[in-house]
């Protein structure tokens, strides 16, 4: 079997990002040739017996019934919100591409320091972390990095306004706020995140939505996290959901150790030896 895995072509986007992490473990198990496309012209699955859609229909909005030659196989990886096509076959992202063996050097901290990073939509809630720090600590470190996303704020004006507004729920205490808008390449996102204490995701509730791509990040570096009760944090077990964030860090390898067995390379290969 000869399989295409066609992705769009994007610098700063989480499904780009996954695509990326999914093709990576995948091409050492298949004769699988991965794609960036612009438009739908980039495709071209010709000599191909299966197109592998890494899809979501805001990166992917050329991919139509119309369009699809039904003599090749097409399978839809599905992140959330809808398909606007009709694939022979949907495969969900509910095993989730880590990274392994990942060398990753330990920097100690003397004062606490919590991280989080994401695209500067509101639904990330970095104001919410600023809040859950000053509450517990009287002095402490917060990392952020916000970089800008290529689909809904290119301009990154929502990623300076969140960052404002932790500003302001900070000002006048002794936590110090540390803000990057580069867009990191995965190995310096690992380091960041391997760099702090505890990492914080606390999304806004929201319904009908993808597991989180920034949890990959955050399990792969090996450090305790914490988030929000958010569905797209439902493969986290509930002792992360953010309380004491001290009590998340004494206990966080044995909470996370059933994870990391669950989302490991290998089961995810399996996955899609049995899929395919």
């Amino acid at each position: 079997m000869r399989i295409l895995m066609i992705s769009r072509k994007a610098a700063q986007c989480g499904v780009a990002d996954y695509g990326l992490r999914l093709f990576a473990i995948l091409q050492t198990h298949f004769d699988i040739t991965f794609r960036e496309v612009e438009t739908l012209e980039d495709c071209n699955p010709a000599g191909f017996d299966t197109v592998l859609y890494n899809y979501h229909y805001a990166t992917l909005p050329f991919i139509k019934d119309d369009v699809l030659d039904r003599s090749i196989k097409h399978i839809a990886i599905y992140h959330e919100a809808h398909l606007h096509f009709t694939p022979d076959k949907v495969i969900d992202t509910s095993i989730r591409p880590l990274f392994e063996n990942v060398w990753l050097d330990d920097k100690p901290n003397w004062i606490p320091t919590i991280g989080s990073f994401g695209f500067g939509f509101p639904d990330k809630n970095f104001p919410g972390i600023a809040k859950v720090v000053k509450e517990q600590y009287d002095e402490a470190v917060i990392k952020l990095n916000i970089p800008f996303a290529d689909y809904g704020d290119r301009d990154g004006q929502l990623a300076r306004r969140e960052a404002d507004r932790c500003r302001e729920i900070l000002h006048g205490t002794k936590i110090q706020l540390v803000v990057d808008h580069t867009y990191l390449s995965q190995t310096d996102l690992l380091t960041f995140l391997r760099g702090n204490d505890i990492n914080l995701f606390l999304y806004r509730q929201s319904h009908g939505r993808g597991l989180s791509s920034s949890i990959d990040y955050a399990l792969s570096a090996y450090r305790p996290i914490g988030v929000s009760d958010s569905e797209m944090f439902r493969h986290l077990p509930r002792q992360c959901v953010v309380g004491d964030l001290r009590q998340i860090q004494r206990s966080w390898f044995d909470v996370l150790s059933p994870v990391w067995k669950e989302h490991s390379n290998n089961r995810l290969v399996e996955k899609y030896i049995d899929f395919l």
